[in-house]
């Protein structure tokens, strides 16, 4: 029962940090090693409404349904050989997606409910329903061998695959002075770690008489998706007695975006003899931020104005270092970074948007306009064969960026403004 006057908050918090670490050195004659660390979560975090609530007419009581999830995870692996053979591998892996299917990182799921919710709303002064997931990472390796024959390599993995959902029943109405709704999803990878000998993903090292080492770094961003779905036949209105009240900013705005950063290196510093390196940095990332305005939905406010916005900021950085003094080396390092971003707005069949103020319809921007599409992509390969006899490689730097904004209309829709109405992609 949602009675008049009182405010009813439903708050769901989840905040994991979890720190890995293994070490292993290894000294004699014939040597060799090989660890690894690994921090993983599969986390859900939601607010679940169930289906037709009894709720008080005119109530004036905010309703803020909110889902928030909070994983750090820090993996640190370091591996060490020296001998006369020796060898050295280090891995180290994060990970952090959803519990399952269907089950969000984080989500705010209201039910279906019945027709006669349409012509009576649920009442409320503020609505606010917002699900968010973020996401702090970092994976460090540090390999070193110290040999007259030997090899080392280090190996940093991390994969994110997070989903972030407000979904709105059939027939889920609600009637409020101002309206809030918004999923945000977002990653970080950490650049002060917790072990602060880690200044990079993967640092590997050698020497001796001959020896080769290889250090790799895949930061994959898999899936982080920001998704607002308003069900069919739904309605969200601004109250018709709105312009008698001074406590509220009477708008509706609707939001779904994500957030990144990634600052990768992949690093070896190696001198001897004979020597051979190689490293190697890829960061993927993949985001998509949708809303979704159901077959007859219904959005109306008769005094401010209804913004609907899907945009991606982020930023990724791919190093790979490499540094060989010896009498003879082979030196090559290979960078990689692909960003892949989808912004949609769809807006259902036969569904009306009207406004006595302005109407903005935004794929590559925020409800308010202000906020937009920021995006950053660069690699980097920093090879320096300070060798008597330098035999290269192939050095490789590659950034690409795929971005699509899209607003798409099925039949039959209505879009209305008193004042304006901005519909764009970009």
């Amino acid at each position: 029962m949602l009675n008049s006057y009182s405010d009813f908050s439903v708050y769901a918090r989840h905040t994991g940090v979890q720190i890995a670490d293994a070490d292993g050195y290894f000294v004699g004659l014939v040597a060799g090693g090989y660890q690894t660390g690994v921090a993983q979560s599969f986390t859900s975090t939601r607010v679940e409404f169930g289906k037709d609530p009894i709720a008080a007419l005119e109530r004036t009581g905010d309703l803020t349904l909110d889902a928030n999830s909070f994983n750090q995870n820090q993996s640190f692996t370091t591996a060490g050989g020296g001998g006369y053979y020796a060898g050295s591998a280090a891995e180290s892996v994060m990970d952090a997606g959803d519990y399952g299917s269907g089950k969000y990182s984080a989500a705010v799921l209201v039910d279906d409910w019945s027709s006669g919710y349409r012509v009576l709303p649920v009442d409320a002064g503020g609505v606010y329903i917002s699900a968010a997931s973020e996401t702090e990472f970092f994976a460090g390796t540090d390999s070193t061998t110290v040999s007259v024959v030997g090899g080392s390599g280090a190996t940093s993995k991390t994969e994110v695959d997070t989903n972030v959902r407000v979904d709105l029943g059939k027939n889920v109405s609600f009637s409020a002075m101002q309206v809030d709704i918004d999923a945000f999803n977002s990653a970080y990878q950490i650049q002060n770690p917790y072990f602060s000998g880690f200044s990079s993903s993967v640092y590997g090292a050698g020497g001796g008489a001959a020896n080769g080492s290889a250090g790799l770094s895949y930061q994959n961003l898999k899936n982080l998706t920001a998704e607002v779905i308003l069900g069919k036949n739904g309605v969200l209105k601004i109250s018709d007695l709105a312009w008698l009240d001074s406590t509220y900013d009477h708008n509706i705005t609707i939001d779904a975006n994500t957030d990144f950063y990634v600052y990768d290196e992949s690093k070896l510093e190696i001198g001897g003899a004979l020597q051979g390196a190689g490293a190697e940095s890829d960061v993927d990332v993949k985001t998509r931020n949708k809303i979704t305005v159901g077959e007859g939905y219904n959005i109306y406010n008769p005094v401010g104005e209804i913004g609907i916005g899907t945009y991606s900021r982020g930023s990724a950085v791919a190093q790979a270092n490499v540094s060989v003094w010896a009498a003879a080396g082979v030196a090559g390092g290979v960078s990689d970074v692909y960003l892949d971003v989808l912004n949609q707005v769809n807006i259902g069949k036969n569904a009306i948007i009207n406004s006595y103020g302005d109407v903005g319809i935004y794929s590559g921007r925020a409800s308010n306009y202000f906020q937009e599409n920021q995006l950053t992509s660069n690699a980097l390969a920093n090879v320096y064969n300070w060798t008597a006899i330098p035999i290269p490689a192939g050095n490789k730097a590659k950034s690409n960026i795929s971005l699509t904004n899209k607003v798409e209309f099925a039949d039959g829709f209505a879009v209305g403004s008193d004042s304006h109405v901005f519909i764009e992609a970009k």
